[in-house]
């Protein structure tokens, strides 16, 4: 986990703005190339990801397009104010997304781990309820490293 690819108190307008400025971070980081964006919102377009877990709404957006993105990594933005997202299970529902994991996954196998994982987490509304709480990156870090230290998802 890299703290610098934490976003907390992230202010944006709306769901493509949130992806934008994750998507930027991952870029900074070497971890995607450019194409890598519009990659991803051709993909949340088509397939939604926000997900309705009671205690607060999260989205996964991600893509399949492996070839934008050079090494795993997971950006994660802590919306000061939801944003409206489609909802994985009906995409003609729209959900106040609080918090937003951006996945880049170089292997298609090892981001369907990463996702159990993340349903994991998703399943304990305490955990999800904190990391909405953060107030720092390094919260937010050490909330995911607790959560993630089974998951072994490098390239």
């Amino acid at each position: 986990m890299n703290p610098a690819l934490i976003e907390v108190a992230l202010q944006v307008k709306d769901d493509q703005e949130a992806i934008a400025v994750l998507s930027e971070k991952l870029v900074a980081a070497g971890a995607v190339t450019k194409e890598y964006l519009p990659a991803v919102m051709r993909r949340e377009k088509a397939l939604p990801t926000g997900l309705d877990l009671g205690a607060v709404c999260v989205a996964i957006p991600h893509t399949d397009e492996t070839q934008y993105i050079n090494n795993s990594q997971v950006a994660i933005g802590v919306l000061k104010e939801a944003v409206t997202f489609g909802s994985m299970v009906d995409p003609h529902e729209e959900l106040p997304v609080r918090i937003v994991f951006l996945l880049a996954m170089k292997d298609p196998s090892r981001q369907l781990q990463l996702l159990k994982y993340l349903m994991r987490a998703f399943q304990q509304p305490d955990i999800m309820r904190q990391i909405a709480a953060a107030d720092t990156s390094e919260k937010v870090e050490s909330i995911w490293l607790d959560v993630m230290k089974d998951c072994h998802i490098e390239d």
